[in-house]
C-alpha cells in the first residue's frame, strides 16, 4: 500500500463493498507511529516497532480472532 492514505481508503472502501472478512496489508498508512485510515470497529494486529510494516485486519466482528505473541513480532 506504500503508506498511502488513498490506497487505505479504497481498500476500506473495496472490503466493505465485496464482504471482505479478512485483510492481508503490507505498509499500511500509518500517523504518528499508528496504523490510521481503518475503522476502529475493525481488529486490527500489526507488526513493527516504530512504523508498521504489515498488519492483519479483520472486518466481521464474528470471527474470533486472538494474537500469539510466541509466533508473532507484533
Amino acid at each position: 500500500m506504500q503508506h498511502s492514505r488513498a490506497a487505505t481508503d479504497n481498500l476500506v472502501k473495496f472490503a466493505t463493498e465485496n464482504g471482505i472478512d479478512i485483510l492481508a496489508l503490507q505498509e499500511p498508512y500509518t500517523y504518528k507511529n499508528k496504523i490510521a485510515g481503518i475503522p476502529t470497529k475493525y481488529k486490527i494486529f500489526a507488526a513493527g516497532e516504530v512504523r508498521s510494516r504489515a498488519a492483519i485486519v479483520v472486518t466481521n466482528n464474528q470471527i474470533d480472532t486472538l494474537l500469539i505473541k510466541q509466533l508473532s513480532n507484533a
